[in-house]
C-alpha cells in the first residue's frame, strides 16, 4: 500500500467491527476509577455503540433523513477527529474529501485509521516507537496532557494482547468523550469552513 494518504488506490478491506472502537474504550478511556478487570479488558467481548461508527450501520436506518444527515454529521466529526488525533493537525479540504467519501463508499474508521499510521507524514513526524512511547504521544497529542499510570498500563497491555492494534488504540482515543468535548469547537468550525467555502462533500 502506497504511503500517500490520498492514494485512490490505498486497499481498504474492512475490519471486523469488534475489533475497532468499544464502548469502553470511547467513554471511558480518561477515567482513573474505571473497574478494569477481565471483562473490561476483553476487546472481542465488547460490541459497538449506536452512534454511527461504520457507514454499513446505514442499512439499519431506514429513510429517515434526518437520522441520516445526523449519522454523516457524526461521521465527518469523527473523521476531523482522526485527523487531529494521528498528525496533531486538522485536515486538508482535498483530503477530508477524500476519505469521508471513502466512508460514504462503505469503508470504516478503522481502515482509515490503518491507512494514515501507515502514512509518510506520520512516519516522518513519529518514526519508529514502542507500545509506550506511541500511547504517551497519544496522551499528549490528543488529550493534551500526562498519561495517568491506569490508563497508560491499560492501553500498554491491550496493545501487548492479540487482536488489537495501534488503529484500535488511535480511534479509542479520537471516539473519547474527553477528546469529543475537548476538540468540539475546533471540529465544528473546520465543517463549518469547509460548507461555508462551497466544498462539497463527496
Amino acid at each position: 500500500m502506497s504511503n500517500d494518504i490520498y492514494n485512490v488506490d490505498a486497499d481498504m478491506d474492512q475490519q471486523s467491527a469488534n475489533n475497532t472502537v468499544t464502548s469502553l474504550q470511547r467513554n471511558n478511556i480518561v477515567n482513573n476509577d474505571m473497574n478494569m478487570d477481565d471483562d473490561d479488558m476483553n476487546m472481542d467481548d465488547m460490541s459497538m455503540d449506536d452512534d454511527g461508527m461504520k457507514m454499513d450501520d446505514m442499512e439499519d436506518m431506514g429513510d429517515d433523513d434526518d437520522d441520516m444527515g445526523d449519522m454523516g454529521a457524526n461521521l465527518d466529526s469523527s473523521l476531523v477527529r482522526l485527523y487531529m488525533a494521528v498528525f496533531d493537525r486538522a485536515p486538508d479540504a482535498d483530503g477530508f474529501k477524500y476519505w469521508s467519501g471513502e466512508m460514504k463508499q462503505g469503508s470504516d474508521l478503522e481502515s482509515i485509521a490503518t491507512s494514515f499510521l501507515g502514512s509518510d507524514e506520520f512516519e516522518s513526524k513519529y518514526g519508529c516507537q514502542d507500545d509506550e512511547s506511541f500511547v504517551n504521544n497519544l496522551y499528549q497529542n490528543v488529550l493534551d496532557r500526562d498519561a495517568d499510570s491506569a490508563g497508560l498500563e491499560w492501553w500498554v497491555n491491550e496493545l501487548s494482547s492479540e487482536g488489537t492494534d495501534h488503529s484500535d488504540v488511535v480511534l479509542g482515543f479520537s471516539e473519547s468523550e474527553e477528546y469529543a468535548q475537548n476538540s468540539e469547537e475546533t471540529v465544528n468550525n473546520f465543517l463549518s469552513s469547509l460548507n461555508n467555502s462551497n466544498d462539497t462533500l463527496l
